[in-house]
C-alpha cells in the first residue's frame, strides 16, 4: 500500500496550499486586469468625445470668423483718425 511520511504529506498540503494561494491571486489579477482595461476603454472614448466636441467648437469659431471677415471686407472705406468729413475741407483754405 502506498503511504508518505509525515514530512512528505506536510509537504504535500504545503504544495496544495501554495497552488490554490497562486490560483486565488490570479484570479485577482485577471480581475483587476479587466477592470483596469474597461476603465482605460471609457477613459479613450471620453477623450475621443472631447476631441470631436472641440473639433466642432473650433469649425464653428472658424465659420463665424469668416463670416466677420466677408462683412468686414464689405467696408474697406475707412475715416480717418482724428478728422470728421467737414474739417477736411475747412483745413485747407
Amino acid at each position: 500500500m502506498f503511504q508518505m511520511s509525515d514530512e512528505e504529506v506536510a509537504n504535500w498540503k504545503s504544495q496544495i496550499v501554495m497552488s490554490n494561494s497562486f490560483a486565488l491571486r490570479l484570479s485577482t489579477l485577471e480581475k483587476n486586469f479587466e477592470e483596469l482595461k474597461q476603465d482605460l476603454e471609457e477613459i479613450f472614448t471620453d477623450y475621443n468625445d472631447i476631441n470631436e466636441d472641440t473639433r466642432a467648437q473650433l469649425e464653428a469659431i472658424n465659420l463665424a470668423l469668416a463670416d466677420l471677415q466677408a462683412v468686414n471686407k464689405k467696408n474697406t472705406t475707412r475715416r480717418r483718425i482724428g478728422f470728421n468729413a467737414d474739417d477736411n475741407s475747412n483745413n485747407h483754405s
